[in-house]
């Protein structure tokens, strides 16, 4: 349980402190882990931690752009596939419609 905690500890840091060096995070993950008896960590190690959030976000984001095409391909052909249906429905102008029917 231990090392879950102590990698969503650093998580958190990451997240809220993007504009923070990895030497300046360890540091502040360091002055909570030394008072819960927890392992230091140096800045190599957020780097690491860091490079790795950064890889699982890309994929993400890679997942949600196939999602999208996908989704808009499958209304694509949707709308492909009733397209010769319109094309053989007869759409009367309104105007024609009511000359028609009331002889204006």
């Amino acid at each position: 349980m231990r090392a879950y905690e102590q990698k969503a500890f650093l998580d958190a840091i990451l997240k809220k402190h993007t504009h923070l060096n990895n030497k300046t995070i360890a540091s502040i993950y360091n002055t909570t882990a030394r008072s819960l008896g927890w392992r230091l960590i140096d800045a190599q190690t957020v780097a690491k931690r860091r490079k790795k959030m950064l890889k699982t976000i890309k994929q993400n984001i890679m997942v949600c752009q196939v999602l999208y095409y996908k989704t808009h391909q499958n209304l694509a052909i949707q709308i492909l596939s009733i397209l010769p249906l319109i094309d053989k429905v007869q759409v009367m102008p309104v105007r024609v419609f009511f000359q028609q029917k009331y002889g204006q």
